[in-house]
């Protein structure tokens, strides 16, 4: 017997066909369980809230909220494959818990969602628990709306918080508190049958009106009464069938070709979502107070932006203004960053009000959901401490507003004394077609 052809373990005698035989089996097992994991991991990127393009609106509807969803959306439009169906479930009172209600995040939310459907995404929306106040007018941006058959819808009155001021500025706040409400609710009953006599009627002096399912269908504030359930991806189409009883040697073959299939699949669904994260374009959430801290990481990011070449820049703007020194200096390096050939555009969801009006104003371009506003009002501060510090800092204000106040009127149709006389002893809300007319923003959308 040629001992070349032979080899020798534990069970005997085997021939190197034999070995080879066995290497070639295992080599197949190997690669069918790679295969299998493959499959698996491509169901479960497949199948992710992420990838399946799914999120979820539960609790208040604050500021945090309102930036999550909205840097999810998007992310969802930054991915050009996956499903053009996208399903927002909701549990949540509204604002309703916070300190009063509010409406500035909901309309930031809504505009958010107008922009998916622009994208040409079909928005689904559903309740399953309850949808409160302002989420019940944000339910009604979706192309689809459900509820499940044990949820509710609450509408009732705002209840805004308390406030201190003189007779004039109650007045002012009063008028532009109402004039939210309006708003809300004229989304509400664009799309269903409740009339506005019977909204107040069942409402008014803070009366709760809760509406079941079946109702809520029957007033057309929802579509139906159900449960919808995003339907699966469709995965690969891989035509090469695995066929019982073929060669070994083109079953090896096939296993090969659908392993590199897969693999290329997976690390394309996994790309997609770094690409997601990171890709063009540029984008800076400001949901926050003007204030040092909230100016410097927007500041980081222009600057990390500004170190590559040609970036354009979008900062989506949701603020209730704050300090002046750090507005300004936020300001200061916007402009800087646009000498440096980056172009920036700034976008109001919600509301830029205060110094976030300002800063609005140093942007390349300046965009303002339909929905949003803008408010104008003196500068104003603390004083306190003797009678010579009250003036220095009656001064400082004085020299604030000087400094200020020509960067909000140097591309609207107002000069500066217009502004000052406008905003004299009042908050001065502009809806975002005022803002348009009066060119302190350049488009609606």
């Amino acid at each position: 017997m040629d001992s070349q052809n032979k080899t020798k373990d534990s069970s005997g005698f085997l021939t190197i066909g034999e070995v080879e035989e066995a290497i070639r089996k295992s080599e197949q097992e190997l690669n069918d369980l790679e295969l299998r994991q493959l499959e698996v991991r491509l169901g479960e990127l497949s199948a992710s809230s992420a990838l399946a393009r799914q999120v979820t609106l539960a609790g208040p509807i604050g500021p945090e909220l309102a930036q999550a969803l909205i840097t999810t959306f998007h992310k969802w439009q930054r991915q050009p494959n996956g499903p053009k169906t996208v399903l927002i479930n909701i549990n949540s009172e509204g604002e309703r818990d916070r300190l009063g209600d509010h409406f500035t995040n909901t309309f930031a939310l809504f505009d958010a969602v107008r922009m998916l459907k622009q994208a040409g995404f079909k928005v689904v929306m559903q309740v399953t628990g309850v949808a409160g106040v302002q989420a019940v007018s944000l339910l009604q941006a979706a192309d689809e709306r459900y509820i499940s058959p044990e949820s509710w819808l609450l509408l009732s009155e705002a209840s805004f918080p308390g406030f201190q001021g003189n007779s004039a500025e109650m007045r002012d706040m009063i008028d532009f508190r109402k004039s939210l409400e309006e708003q809300s609710r004229a989304i509400l009953l664009g799309r269903s049958k409740v009339t506005k006599e019977q909204l107040h009627e069942k409402t008014r002096y803070e009366r709760l009106w809760w509406v079941p399912a079946a109702e809520a269908t029957e007033l057309q504030l929802v579509d139906q009464v159900g449960v919808f359930t995003q339907p699966g991806p469709s995965l690969a189409h891989l035509n090469v069938p695995l066929v019982e009883g073929e060669p070994a040697k083109l079953r090896r073959a096939k296993t090969k070709l659908r392993t590199n299939l897969l693999r290329a699949h997976v690390r394309g669904l996994e790309t997609q979502a770094l690409e997601a994260e990171t890709a063009n374009p540029r984008l800076i959430y400001f949901f926050d107070v003007v204030e040092t801290s909230s100016c410097l990481v927007t500041g980081e990011g222009l600057q990390q932006f500004a170190r590559i070449p040609g970036s354009k820049i979008e900062i989506v703007l949701n603020s209730p203004g704050g300090s002046v020194h750090d507005g300004l200096g936020l300001m200061n390096q916007i402009e800087q960053v646009r000498k440096q050939g980056h172009e920036v555009t700034i976008r109001v969801l919600g509301y830029a009000a205060s110094m976030a009006g300002f800063i609005l104003q140093s942007a390349d371009r300046r965009l303002i959901g339909k929905n949003s506003r803008i408010l104008i009002h003196r500068i104003s501060r603390i004083f306190g401490g003797s009678a010579s510090q009250l003036e220095d800092q009656r001064d400082q204000m004085k020299r604030l507003e000087e400094q200020a106040l020509p960067k909000l009127a140097q591309r609207s149709k107002l000069s500066v004394d217009d502004i000052l006389k406008r905003s004299e002893h009042k908050d001065w809300w502009l809806t975002a077609d005022e803002a348009l007319e009066l060119g302190f923003v350049d488009e609606v959308f």
